[in-house]
């Protein structure tokens, strides 16, 4: 018997055993759906690829050259009424949409067998030409033996190869869109970098090196949920592990970053620590890597008022730094101006600005005029010069850092709306409320959506917005931002921070120019208990607050005296202190 006559008796033989399968179906159709329709459906499945795969290797094969197969024969002596099966099927069930699909499949393939045959041909023929170019890719053995497999008509080898090939290709991507993002980094395209790092941990969602940069990049856009969930998988990844290396100290710093921007400090001290211990573990205590964890611990601390625990880690942070890099290096900016920012708030102006000074010119030296850390150090100086009433000098620094916040990071960047908060406060200041007014709102806006509602920029800008409300006479409104404000920051920073006898200052100075003095004077002692308690050498908020207590102390007198003059406005509430603070 010859190859044809085999393909042929054998064609025929499974046919007749499809066919007597569906004559029991007449006479117990609830099989059909136990599992027998299925059974017709991929047997007739593997008669046409049987077929098609003994058509193939005679075509293959110089013997077998001159040999054709009459597909209508065939059907001829083997009739399948598909018909008939559409009906059965149709009536014994009526969501048949998946075996319909199949069973049109079936049908399209009987109905031309030599169509079907040509289909096969045609891709058996595509597949041996995309196997050539994956020469140099995959072993000679194996790429041998896939073509000779392909000439018999058997495609499962070189299935997987192209399956083998498609998973190293999509590393190779991940890889490509990796270095892209780098290079969109350094030219301060941020966008364009944070979706290739997205598109690469995509690609590879095991790879820490796409996840570490997919997290970095997502914090420095303001994107802190999508940067917790990468960072986050990251570390289960390596505690699965049990591995301890650079990445997880990297992950663990940036984790950190993530959670104390989002205002969750007791989240994020663990971590720092963490973070600082693994890399003096395994890079060394004079490290760079461990300087940036020291110094993002020491801010945190600033932030919770914790002064004396902050001051050794900058110290530290900056020798580590100076020592390795130079004094002149941007890096080393990055202390110096949390340093700065350290001596601000404890109201030690003089020893502020130079810092301030020398790391704006580094950064601008090194980085270039346009840069976000410009930005940062321009912010920074301009809240410096309106604490110290220099409101000509700080507004063009605002502007100036408000236009390279917008322009690299985004105009709904978190950055942007410090600016946009401490640039209306200045107008406050000067009594240009109608500039201030939609500042203020705008900045409240981005805030609540990137960071939340109860975060602590949130609460400064209410606070400020109140206290805006209140130079208007909006008295009412200005109370209700004030107590939002106050609740916001006893709850994320503490009833004994200095921002939140900011706020007790100013719900008093509202009480006051109310003339309801029984309400206001708690505020103020309460006020002047916690700065004095935090700055036992001085600070200027503690002798504006002193100032206000006292003006409100000469009022009550005079009521009690018979006198009553309108009780006068009380100094403006103090700003909230949205500020500059570097992260590495």
């Amino acid at each position: 018997m010859d190859l044809l006559e085999l393909v042929k008796t054998t064609f025929i033989d499974l046919m007749g055993q499809i066919k007597a399968i569906w004559d029991l179906l007449p006479d117990n159709p609830d099989v059909i759906w136990s599992g027998w329709g299925i059974a017709v459906v991929s047997a007739s499945l593997a008669v046409i690829g049987f077929v098609c795969s003994k058509l193939c290797a005679c075509l293959r094969k110089p013997k077998a050259a001159s040999v054709s197969l009459d597909a209508s024969e065939l059907l001829d002596e083997n009739v399948l009424t598909i018909d008939k099966y559409k009906e059965h099927l149709l009536e014994q069930h009526g969501n048949y949409f998946l075996e319909k699909q199949k069973r049109e499949e079936i049908e399209r393939k009987l109905a031309n067998l030599e169509e079907s045959y040509q289909e096969k041909l045609r891709l058996l023929e595509e597949s041996q030409e995309k196997l050539l170019l994956l020469a140099g890719k995959l072993p000679k053995e194996q790429l041998a033996e896939a073509e000779e497999r392909l000439a018999q008509g058997d495609t499962e080898l070189a299935e997987q190869l192209f399956d083998r090939v498609a998973a190293e290709a999509g590393q190779t991507v991940a890889e490509a869109l990796l270095q892209s993002g780098r290079l969109a980094e350094d030219r301060l395209d941020y966008s364009k970098a944070l979706r290739n790092y997205a598109g690469a941990a995509d690609l590879a969602p095991s790879n820490p090196t796409y996840l570490l940069a997919a997290g970095i990049m997502a914090w420095k856009m303001g994107d802190y949920q999508r940067a917790k969930e990468w960072l986050e998988h990251l570390l289960a990844i390596r505690e699965q592990e049990g591995k301890e290396d650079i990445e997880l100290a990297l992950a663990l710093n940036e984790l950190g970053l993530v959670y104390e921007y989002q205002g969750c400090y007791k989240k994020a001290e663990p971590i720092y620590k963490r973070a600082l211990e693994v890399a003096e573990k395994t890079l060394g205590k004079e490290h760079l890597h461990v300087a940036a964890v020291l110094n993002n611990l020491a801010r945190l601390y600033v932030t919770q008022s914790r002064y004396e625990k902050a001051v050794p880690l900058y110290q530290r942070s900056l020798v580590i730094k100076e020592n390795k890099l130079g004094k002149d290096h941007p890096y080393v900016t990055n202390t110096l101006g949390n340093l700065a920012n350290l001596y601000r708030v404890q109201g030690r102006y003089d020893e502020a600005e130079p810092l301030y000074n020398s790391s704006l010119k580094i950064r601008e030296e090194k980085l270039g005029k346009k840069h976000p850390d410009v930005a940062n150090s321009l912010d920074s100086i301009a809240l410096l010069y309106c604490e110290q009433g220099r409101y000509n000098r700080a507004e063009p620094l605002y502007k100036r850092s408000l236009e390279i916040s917008e322009e690299t990071l985004g105009k709904d960047h978190p950055n942007v709306a410090v600016t946009l908060n401490n640039l209306a406060e200045l107008y406050r200041k000067q009594r240009r409320y109608e500039e201030a007014d939609p500042l203020y709102k705008q900045s409240l806006e981005i805030s609540e959506k990137a960071l939340g509602k109860d975060h602590p920029s949130v609460a400064t800008t209410l606070n400020n917005l109140a206290s805006l409300y209140e130079s208007q006479g909006r008295y009412g409104e200005a109370k209700s931002l004030y107590k939002r404000s106050l609740e916001i920051f006893e709850k994320k920073l503490g009833k004994d921070h200095p921002s939140t006898a900011t706020i007790l200052n100013n719900l008093a100075g509202l009480y006051r120019t109310q003339n309801r003095y029984e309400k206001a004077e708690p505020l103020y002692l309460r006020a002047l208990a916690i700065l004095n308690a935090k700055f036992p050498n001085g600070h200027p908020d503690i002798g504006m607050i002193q100032e206000n207590y006292k003006k409100m102390k000469e009022m009550m007198k005079a009521q009690w005296a018979g006198q009553l003059p309108f009780p006068p406005q009380a100094t403006p509430g103090l700003p909230g202190k949205a500020t500059d603070t570097v992260t590495e």
